[in-house]
């Protein structure tokens, strides 16, 4: 018997859906309440990993999705330019990151890099993509309307660290990670016996 008798789920998005349909099947009553009249699509759960697809497979439903969805063998990341017509986005599907262009209207796109490049961004005027290729910052002009592109030019040094933003004079901000490598971050679950290891008993106890 289930120590919980009755459940009251709130959301019926795939999360609080199979939440109620598991505690269901272990002899709980649910109640499945959800704001909204009518259900739709909002944008998130686009991309679903491997313990959300075991949830779908214990679900009984998993051949189902795998048939209405799509499955996919690289991996992207994308930005929009600043009017929303073009994506620049990075893939692996040719064996290593390239960055390319797409324009949105019609999805034609092209490559951008021609010896492998990653973390793509957009100026601030939308007229070029600032990309990372080897220890390289480069910067290739896009023609928006004919979906040309310029040979890139190199345009500062990136080393290791990763462009995250281009301010509007063009300048590159570059994460460049901790200036310490030897640093190490320590989780201690049992804190408080751990400062008791570490700092000895409390001399007094505080009174209450």
């Amino acid at each position: 018997m289930p120590a919980v008798h009755t459940v009251l789920v709130v959301g019926s998005g795939l999360a609080g859906t199979a939440a109620a349909i598991h505690l269901a099947d272990h002899g709980v009553t649910v109640d499945l309440i959800e704001i909204k009249p009518d259900i739709a699509a909002i944008g998130s759960g686009i991309t679903l990993q491997g313990n959300a697809l075991r949830e779908l497979r214990k679900l009984g439903v998993w051949e189902a999705v795998q048939a209405n969805g799509y499955s996919y063998d690289s991996l992207g990341l994308r930005a929009p330019n600043p009017d929303g017509t073009l994506l620049a986005y990075q893939s692996d599907e040719a064996g290593r990151w390239d960055v390319y262009v797409q324009r949105l209207a019609d999805g034609r796109r092209t490559i951008v890099s021609t010896n492998g490049g990653d973390l793509p961004s957009w100026t601030p005027d939308g007229s070029s993509i600032v990309f990372r290729a080897g220890s390289s910052l480069l910067r290739a002009q896009v023609q928006a309307d004919t979906l040309t592109v310029r040979a890139a030019e190199r345009v500062g040094e990136a080393g290791t660290a990763r462009p995250i933003g281009i301010a509007p004079d063009g300048r590159v901000l570059l994460d460049r990670g901790s200036v310490d490598e030897q640093t190490t971050a320590v989780i201690a679950l049992n804190w408080e016996q751990e400062i008791r290891r570490l700092l000895g008993p409390p001399s007094a106890r505080m009174p209450r």
